[in-house]
């Protein structure tokens, strides 16, 4: 069944905008950035898929000049978090004005990508 306004979601328009990421070539940014690697593009994908529309509705996506992917959300609440992709890791951070956490260097996994979703529910939701 074909997309209509209806049925388009916040996941289908950042899982576009990460399909994009692999037309991406080697100098993107006027410079000698490297393409987002497709290690990153896979752990950055399975992260949107677990994350959720309540979530992934206040969340941009950005190519890093490194190969890696940021996404970064922010709420009405002034919390926020940014989540760094490269290769299979990611490192993240959530915050408001009142707490804050976050995960270096961690594993993407089902499970390491529910723990940020956890997080982000109990800040920034």
């Amino acid at each position: 069944m074909p997309k209509t306004l209806e049925t388009f979601t916040d996941y289908d328009r950042l899982k576009g905008r990460l399909e994009l990421f692999r037309t991406l070539e080697e100098g993107w940014d006027s410079g000698s950035a490297p393409a987002p690697f497709e290690s990153t593009i896979a752990s950055a994908d399975v992260a949107l898929s677990l994350l959720g529309g309540e979530i992934l509705q206040n969340c941009s996506l950005f190519p890093a000049n490194d190969g890696g992917i940021y996404l970064t959300g922010h709420f009405k609440n002034e919390s926020k978090f940014a989540v760094y992709f490269i290769d299979d890791s990611m490192t993240y951070i959530v915050k408001n004005t009142e707490d804050k956490t976050g995960g270096e260097d961690v594993t993407v996994t089902t499970e390491s990508i529910k723990g940020l979703k956890s997080d982000i529910c109990r800040i920034c939701l």
